[in-house]
């Protein structure tokens, strides 16, 4: 069921739009409160997808089903370790450049809005 959902071009377009968008923020060098916040918000929605599936994994096999015998969790837990890092530390460079009272209220907008 996670595979069939993985595969969807729906899901296939957000992921290459968040990581590849994300990327060109970063190689592109603007130091802006958006490129750091735009950043964090991109692999942010990328996390919070990677942490319902993991959530769903553990219920699967705390009840039974073990999902660790495919290959999907060990390939989706990774990815949220990397966009989890990535995200805060771009939020703390967000921070420290331009401090709580411009990024805190940019990224509660983008980040709901990209998750």
């Amino acid at each position: 069921e996670f595979e069939e959902m993985v595969f969807r071009p729906s899901f296939l377009v957000f992921l290459a739009i968040s990581i590849f968008e994300s990327v060109d923020l970063v190689w592109s060098a603007r130091t802006t409160v958006m490129t750091y916040i735009m950043v964090c918000s991109l692999l942010g929605g990328v996390t919070v997808l990677c942490i319902k599936a993991a959530t769903s994994f553990l219920i699967l096999t705390v009840q039974g089903v073990n999902q660790f015998a495919y290959a999907l969790p060990f390939f989706l837990l990774p990815v949220l370790v990397v966009t989890m890092l990535l995200q805060v530390h771009y939020l703390n460079k967000a921070i420290a450049e331009f401090g709580t009272g411009e990024v805190v209220p940019t990224y509660y907008v983008l980040f709901t809005s990209c998750a």
